[in-house]
């Protein structure tokens, strides 16, 4: 379904099966139009383009409630929930599984396949509360959740969104920041474990979103102390022990919660 024009959509308990579209595979919203999605399934959809499950443009404002995007895929872009332009989503107690951004198992450097769950691009805004990423891929990166430049992420309540079993085939298994998220807001909105990549497999971020750490008021730029609230470290297998344009990634971790299991 496709809500165009600056109307309002309340969908409830409904379930959407092996749908198809180039953006948005069962749903999508833009042009100021605001779904509302509560307690519904969203399962097998594809999209040619981008956004498996849903899609969201232009000023558009998507809830989404107590619903499971479940086994969505893309081409392209973005297997779960694809946010893009100014576009604003709310994803309250719902989860996000098994979702597939790309072609599994083969790198496509051409392509770069972002966001195995949920991405935002450009200023898109996400609210979040209480949901589950787990066991999406992307790949190329993010496969839990992909955030771009502008992109703006909140918290509400007091359970973090959980994003587990999460794979990404370069970097970046569980969240990809690409955006200036500072990060200690990133640790209280998410709790990120046991996710999959090569290069940073929890959390990885590009050197432009490196000025935004804080840790305790104060900037951390990068140390290897395990007794810290964050831990940064560069990957480095260029030439002469110098970092690679691949390289520029930082994996960040809560060292207290590591160490006590």
């Amino acid at each position: 379904m496709s809500l165009e024009g600056a109307a309002t959509v309340n969908i409830t308990t409904t379930t959407f099966t092996g749908s198809s579209a180039g953006s948005g595979g069962s749903l999508c919203a833009g042009n100021n139009g605001t779904l509302l999605v509560a307690h519904c399934l969203v399962s097998r959809a594809q999209a040619t383009i981008n956004g498996g499950g849903m899609f969201a443009d232009g000023d558009s404002f998507l809830k989404v409630m107590d619903t499971t995007v479940l086994g969505c895929s893309a081409k392209i872009h973005v297997g779960g929930l694809n946010v893009y332009n100014q576009a604003r989503l709310q994803l309250i107690n719902s989860t996000v599984i098994n979702n597939t951004a790309g072609m599994l198992g083969k790198v496509n450097t051409a392509v770069n396949s972002h966001g195995g769950g949920v991405a935002l691009w450009e200023h898109a805004s996400i609210l979040l509360e209480g949901s589950h990423l787990a066991n999406n891929y992307a790949q190329y990166a993010g496969g839990g959740l992909f955030l771009e430049k502008a992109s703006k992420v909140t918290c509400r309540g007091s359970r973090p969104t959980f994003v587990r079993n999460n794979t990404a085939l370069t970097t970046g298994g569980g969240v990809r920041l690409r955006s200036n998220l500072a990060m200690d807001t990133a640790l209280t909105c998410f709790d990120v474990a046991r996710n999959h990549a090569p290069s940073s497999a929890d959390i990885s971020m590009d050197i432009a979103s490196i000025e935004v750490i804080r840790s305790n008021g104060e900037n951390l730029i990068a140390s290897d102390s395990r007794d810290g609230f964050l831990q940064v470290t560069l990957n480095v297998s260029g030439a002469n022990g110098l970092p690679s344009s691949d390289d520029l990634t930082y994996t960040l971790f809560d060292a207290k919660k590591h160490q006590s299991g």
